[in-house]
């Protein structure tokens, strides 16, 4: 197996220098097609198992104690007549959160990570709507009984600053990083090397995207049906 990998390696070194040489494609372009080739080197080896390894693994997942869902990676929305009726998001889950606009989607996918998060699981939060400030005042405004209206207004007390910073001392190990890229450009292959980094440190059990349509494709030709298929797809496989 590792030395299918070093040749798979080897020869995609060689494209991608065949690549630079011709300089047909942009600096983005080429990392895109990079990452998209080092993340399947080994796949066609290491993704094939056999029934009895796949049932040995359920097996084992299902008998790991003291955690939820069996042994297995498991979130709950925090609210519980939603959790009654859904359960839980078990790792590997792509969940999609679709409803009218200002139906308040972002409110509940932060409630969800702030949930998540304060269970003892590490989210990533990755805003391409808000500023991290901005999703702060919700969570805070949200834990203070404060209305974060009340900021809009030029003269608002310190009693509502006070009020939102005491929640923040509060929470200052809750393992939750938001990402709020002011750069960009942000495709599903950026997100899959972002949350990479951040797993590196340990496991994560969530990411949050808010919101899909506002990815950027990596096929700007496409049609956008297109483009959203190929981006949800890029998603459930960076779920898996």
């Amino acid at each position: 197996r590792e030395g299918a990998r070093r040749r798979k390696m080897m020869r995609i070194a060689a494209e991608l220098a065949g690549k630079i040489e011709q300089a047909t494609e942009s600096t983005s372009e080429l990392r895109q097609w990079l990452d998209a080739q080092v993340s399947a080197v080994g796949e066609d080896i290491d993704e094939q198992f056999s029934f009895y390894q796949s049932g040995r693994e359920l097996i084992e997942q299902l008998r790991k104690p003291r955690l939820e869902g069996g042994g297995r990676v498991a979130v709950h929305t925090g609210i519980p007549v939603v959790d009654r009726c859904l359960g839980a998001m078990l790792g590997a889950e792509l969940v999609v959160l679709a409803a009218r606009p200002r139906m308040g989607k972002t409110a509940l996918a932060t409630q969800i990570a702030f949930h998540a998060a304060t269970s003892g699981k590490r989210v990533c939060y990755l805003s391409l709507e808000m500023a991290q400030t901005e999703l702060a005042m919700r969570v805070l405004s949200g834990l203070a009984g404060v209305n974060s209206r009340v900021f809009r207004a030029t003269d608002y007390p310190e009693h509502a600053i006070a009020a939102l910073e005491t929640e923040l001392e509060s929470h200052q190990s809750l393992p939750l990083t938001i990402w709020a890229p002011t750069r960009a450009g942000v495709t599903v292959s950026r997100l899959r090397a972002a949350t990479r980094l951040l797993a590196a440190r340990g496991d994560l059990g969530l990411i949050v995207v808010d919101y899909l349509q506002l990815l950027d494709a990596s096929n700007a030709k496409a049609v956008r049906a297109e483009q959203v298929a190929d981006m949800t797809k890029g998603l459930k496989q960076l779920a898996r």
